[in-house]
């Protein structure tokens, strides 16, 4: 012989149907989330059919209930893995921006001895075009120094007769 009481599904099965008109009222979006909270139901049947209260639509509830902080639980764990990771993530950008401090104190001493290294090369330059003129001043001297030379070697020849 067989159950002369329907089981917990059925109830369930009952449930949803006398819900299908509020279903069909939904809008769009919200009837998958409504499905959801039927098939949370269904997920835990065997419970609800152990407990056989006189209401089915009590031990649905306390279903939909239960896998509801199941899932809030969940999220919460992912919320506080999320906030670690942003906090080392965070860490690491902290480093990152004091490493960039650092080569930007770097690049700012390079360019302070770049400037210094200019201004010993520009006074290289004055001191070689300075030697420069005088060069050629000293060569002016000596083309002067010689052409006189020849001049009166050539005055001493004439002079002496050769």
């Amino acid at each position: 012989m067989g159950r002369t009481n329907p089981t917990y599904r059925d109830a369930l099965r009952v449930i949803e149907s006398n819900w299908a008109d509020f279903r069909r009222a939904l809008r769009g979006q919200d009837k998958p989330l409504f499905d959801q909270l039927f098939s949370y139901a269904f997920e835990h049947a065997d419970a609800g059919g152990l407990l056989n209260h006189h209401d089915p639509l009590l031990s649905a509830l306390f279903s939909i209930d239960l896998e509801q902080e199941s899932r809030i639980e969940t999220f919460g764990d992912q919320l506080e893995a999320f906030e670690h990771d942003l906090t080392a993530h965070e860490r690491r950008f902290d480093t990152y921006e004091e490493r960039l401090e650092t080569h930007e104190d770097r690049l700012e001493t390079c360019g302070d001895k770049l400037d210094r290294c200019d201004d010993q090369l520009e006074a290289y330059a004055e001191r070689v075009a300075d030697l420069e003129a005088a060069l050629e001043g000293l060569a002016e001297v000596e083309a002067t120094a010689e052409s006189r030379a020849e001049s009166t070697a050539g005055s001493d020849r004439d002079a002496f007769g050769n």
